[in-house]
């Protein structure tokens, strides 16, 4: 998987319609170096850049980001809270018949059956 299927986007490109190049080397450049961030704490985010590195002089640009620090204690407190989320990731692959007929069991135990009265068309179906 990606960094952004993983929910991750490259900080330049919110501010840049086109990447500014990050290497340089005669008159070739490229934009190879990013700073990723999660789409929960893009809104913090107030810009992002290329600089030249002023202390030594390299091929490569500096990538900043600059972030407000107005909700950074309340960002805090929210990633601890999450820390300790987990989920469980169900492979159906392994999963065996006495396994299938005991969540059977339990999803007509808590869902009791009822007779709908709208069935649906695979025209009402597909605007889904």
């Amino acid at each position: 998987m990606t960094l952004k299927q993983y929910g991750f986007k490259d900080t330049i490109s919110l501010f840049h319609k086109n990447p500014l190049p990050t290497w340089h080397h005669q008159e070739s450049k490229s934009y190879i170096d990013f700073i990723w961030m999660n789409y929960e704490i893009i809104p913090d985010l107030i810009y992002a850049s290329t600089n030249k590195p002023h202390i030594v002089s390299k091929d490569h640009s500096v990538v900043t980001a600059y972030f407000s620090y107005d909700n950074i204690f309340r960002n805090k407190a929210v990633a601890i809270a999450k820390r300790h989320n987990t989920r469980t990731i169900i492979n159906y692959k392994v999963i065996t018949q006495d396994e299938w007929k005991a969540f059977t069991e339990q999803i007509e135990e808590l869902c009791p059956s009822a007779e709908s009265t709208y069935l649906p068309d695979s025209r009402s179906l597909n605007r889904l």
